[in-house]
C-alpha cells in the first residue's frame, strides 16, 4: 500500500514538472539563487578548467560563477558552501587535484573562510583539472 502511495505522489509531481514553461535544458541552466544548480556547478567547473594548464585560484573560480554583483551575506554564505560542495565531488571522484595551503593557520579566520576546506583540517587555494579528463 505504501509503494503504491509513493507511486502516486511521483506521478503528481511528474506531471507538475512536465507542465512548467521552457524546455527542461534551460531551466537547468538557469541560475537559481545567483548560482548554477549543483549538477550543472561541477559540470561548469570542469569546463572552466579545460585548456587551464596551470589551474585556477578556488576564489576566483568562485566569483565567476556569482551572477548578482553584491549577494547579501546569507546569499555569499550559501553560495560558497554549495560551491565547496561541488569541489570537493570532483575531487572525491578524481576528476581534479586540488593544492592545499601549507600553512593556514597563519592566514586570519577571514582569509581561511575564503578557502575551501574538507573539514578535516586541509584548506585549498586552487584546483587543477586531472590529465586523464582533459
Amino acid at each position: 500500500m505504501a509503494a503504491y502511495f509513493i507511486k502516486e505522489q511521483f506521478n503528481a509531481l511528474a506531471v507538475q514538472v512536465s507542465a512548467q514553461d521552457g524546455p527542461r535544458e534551460r531551466m537547468a541552466a538557469e541560475p537559481v539563487d545567483g548560482m548554477l544548480p549543483a549538477r550543472n556547478l561541477e559540470h561548469c567547473i570542469l569546463d572552466k578548467l579545460k585548456g587551464k594548464p596551470g589551474g585556477l585560484s578556488l576564489i576566483e573560480l568562485r566569483a565567476s560563477f556569482q551572477t548578482e554583483a553584491r549577494p547579501t551575506l546569507a546569499m555569499q554564505r550559501k553560495l560558497k558552501a554549495e560551491f565547496d560542495e561541488a569541489v570537493l565531488s570532483l575531487y572525491k571522484d578524481r576528476r581534479v587535484y586540488l593544492d592545499r595551503h601549507d600553512h593556514p593557520m597563519r592566514l586570519s579566520d577571514a582569509e581561511r573562510q575564503d578557502l575551501v576546506s574538507d573539514g578535516a583540517g586541509n584548506y585549498y587555494v586552487g584546483i587543477t583539472l586531472r590529465g586523464d579528463f582533459d
